[in-house]
């Protein structure tokens, strides 16, 4: 399928709340902000004045008063001759000529507690040094402490509406070794005004990156809370301070982004913090336990290249909460390069118009401080007829919003066992509609044929459960990563690791170079043969124990294939075609060996992981949608509890 930035879960959806309850399809939005093989073209932006969506294809021109009507806020904007021109698909502006200004704040005022400074100091030169562009480097303790153009520390004693110098913004990330014999002290300055200065510096589209800590005294800016306080104390004494600030960043495109160390005491600001770097774009990391436990991990995420994006559409009622990310709302998000979010939403019953109009924008930032920026639009329309709502579905979305509800309910603690109910139950109101729509005899539905577009949902959320990190044969390790990518996947890659592709290589020279696709069965493992295991995380090759002697010898340069341990890639047309078909991290087995087992567990067709064959899958979906059963009270329960979840404000 073509790259697409914004994907709904169907191209069609229901006009009338009547109509959407028939068809009963979840309504989100998977989004790819910066998808790859997709044609862009370059333009200037015009923004409306009023909600700042870009002019695009849906927008309203009159071309006799020059002016272009929103189609999100409805206001009226005047049109720039250069935007006489509207694209169809996306805008692309011209890039940045100087890239903006970055500012990295290390808080070391309670570094006699923790040991921030000697933590992050290495670690931030080691990732930045060469890389990041026109950048600033301070130390708050007692004042702001700046690494200046010639290596030495200016110190600012007084934060009061100062403003940090151009030339203490370096060409490239500075050696932060004068930092190392700085005297710190536990008492430090309001940390406000440090966030102050900043965006005070770094002028517009700039970021501001914040290592803190925990502090323990009561006249920092961090500070206990009676929780049972009315008003805005409960919401933390610097409230008003960081909405003020909140402002000033939104007002000049400014990202904050803020690393949490841990200290002696749990504090309530830090909930605020999160939310300031939410609302501005940017990324809150805590690191939970002492020690700096998982301090590589939480930087990395932290300065990894970004995109800053917001969504706009038309229609709509609400936009829940998303299960397995932490952003609250696609109206503002940050996401990491490669990174696929996924967000329900609730039309607006009241909707008068045949379409709903959509658009994405993000800017992209990457380490070395370049930006770029995108906007995409897209309309879909709305229908009262269901055979367009069914026979329009985009099962890969589907699948990535049922996969993200999975991952979040095995990680608040339910059983691997209950995975596979669950799922049935996420299925379960789509296909009870389509029974309904094309039957009316409820008995009739285990012989209804399926169309391909949900039994192709079905298959996947099979392969989900038995071939993914939610499939039980798999290692801690391995789970923990594959969760975080099966999160960060888009669609199309969500369907190749639940539907693993296997192919049959053996003969692949003598063929021309043709490989042959194979069921996912074990009849497809034959000792003869050379098979191959594309699922999305790694490619698996697998060796029957009875291969031809010259087949093993030109391609892995052993005499038999109880020898081969090891893949080297040799100068023969088998060995070169071989190593062309692995991707990325490759596993190897042999037939019968010890390893064998985990490929045998990715045939997803056959009854394995305590889990049914497709067909009894299938049957089991049949039973749950038929009226009048026992499980009905079960089934209805786990329905309102999964609804729930997004319905959460948290």
């Amino acid at each position: 399928m073509e790259a697409q930035p914004i994907r709904f879960t169907s191209s069609f959806y229901g006009i009338t709340p009547e109509v959407r309850s028939k068809a009963d399809i979840p309504t989100a939005i998977a989004i790819d902000p910066v998808p790859e093989n997709l044609t862009l073209n370059q333009t200037n932006l015009c923004a409306c004045s009023k909600c700042r969506a870009y002019i695009g294809p849906h927008s309203k021109i009159d071309m006799n008063t020059r002016t272009w009507t929103c189609a999100f806020c409805k206001t009226s904007n005047n049109l720039p001759i250069e935007n006489m021109q509207i694209l169809d698909n996306c805008e692309l502006p011209t890039q940045t000529i100087t890239p903006p200004r970055s500012m990295y704040i290390i808080d070391c005022s309670s570094s006699a507690l923790n040991g921030l400074i000697q933590t992050i100091i290495p670690e931030l030169e080691a990732r930045l040094k060469g890389k990041c562009k026109n950048v600033c480097v301070a130390l708050l303790a007692e004042g702001l402490h700046v690494i200046g153009p010639n290596g030495g520390i200016t110190s600012y004693p007084d934060l009061e509406e100062i403003e940090i110098p151009p030339k203490y913004f370096h060409e490239e990330f500075p050696s932060l070794e004068p930092f190392n014999n700085l005297q710190t002290d536990k008492r430090g300055p309001f940390i406000m005004s440090a966030l102050n200065v900043a965006i005070n510096s770094v002028g517009n589209n700039g970021r501001v990156f914040v290592a803190t800590s925990f502090r323990t005294a009561e006249k920092d800016c961090f500070n206990t809370v009676n929780v049972n306080a009315e008003g805005a104390a409960i919401r933390g004494v610097n409230y008003e301070v960081i909405q003020e600030l909140i402002h000033k960043f939104r007002q000049n495109l400014v990202t904050l982004n803020m690393l949490i160390a841990p200290g002696n005491t749990t504090l309530i600001d830090c909930a605020t913090f999160a939310r300031f770097c939410v609302e501005t774009g940017g990324r809150c990391e805590y690191l939970t336990k002492p020690g700096f436990y998982s301090f590589s991990e939480a930087l990395d995420r932290l300065l990894q290249p970004k995109i800053v994006g917001s969504f706009s559409i038309s229609c709509i009622d609400t936009i829940l909460p998303s299960i397995g990310i932490s952003q609250h709302s696609p109206s503002g998000f940050m996401v990491t390069k490669g990174e696929s979010l996924v967000f329900p939403f609730g039309l607006d019953p009241n909707n008068p118009s045949g379409e709903i109009n959509s658009q994405l924008s993000v800017t992209e930032y990457d380490i070395d401080g370049q930006v770029r920026k995108f906007v995409y639009n897209k309309t879909i329309r709305t229908t009262d007829v269901l055979t367009d709502i069914f026979k329009e579905i985009d099962q890969d979305v589907i699948l990535k919003y049922i996969s993200n509800t999975l991952i979040y309910l095995f990680k608040i603690g339910h059983e691997f066992s209950s995975l596979k109910g669950s799922c049935l139950v996420l299925l379960k109101p789509m296909f009870m509609s389509y029974r309904i729509h094309v039957s009316r005899s409820p008995n009739r539905f285990s012989s209804i044929v399926l169309p391909k577009s949900l039994n192709t949902i079905l298959i996947k959320c099979l392969g989900i459960l038995k071939s993914t990190a939610l499939a039980q044969s798999i290692s801690y390790d391995e789970r923990a990563i594959q969760m975080m990518q099966m999160s960060q996947m888009t669609p199309n890659q969500l369907a190749l690791a639940a539907c693993p592709v296997l192919t049959d290589v053996t003969e692949f020279v003598a063929n021309g170079g043709d490989i042959i696709r194979l069921p996912l069965t074990e009849s497809s493992l034959r000792p003869g043969k050379i098979l191959i295991l594309d699922n999305g995380f790694y490619t698996h090759l697998w060796l029957g124990n009875e291969l031809n002697k010259e087949l093993v010898q030109a391609t892995f340069m052993k005499p038999a294939q109880s020898l081969v341990d090891e893949l080297i890639p040799f100068q023969t047309d088998q060995s070169r075609r071989l190593f062309y078909l692995l991707r990325g991290n490759f596993r190897m087995s042999k037939q019968d060996a010890q390893s064998d087992y985990l490929f045998r567990q990715r045939m997803i067709e056959d009854d394995n992981n305590k889990l049914p064959s497709y067909s009894a899958f299938t049957g089991e979906l049949h039973s749950i949608t038929l009226p009048q059963r026992k499980e009905d009270k079960i089934t209805t329960k786990l329905w309102d509890f999964a609804v729930s979840i997004f319905t959460t404000n948290d």
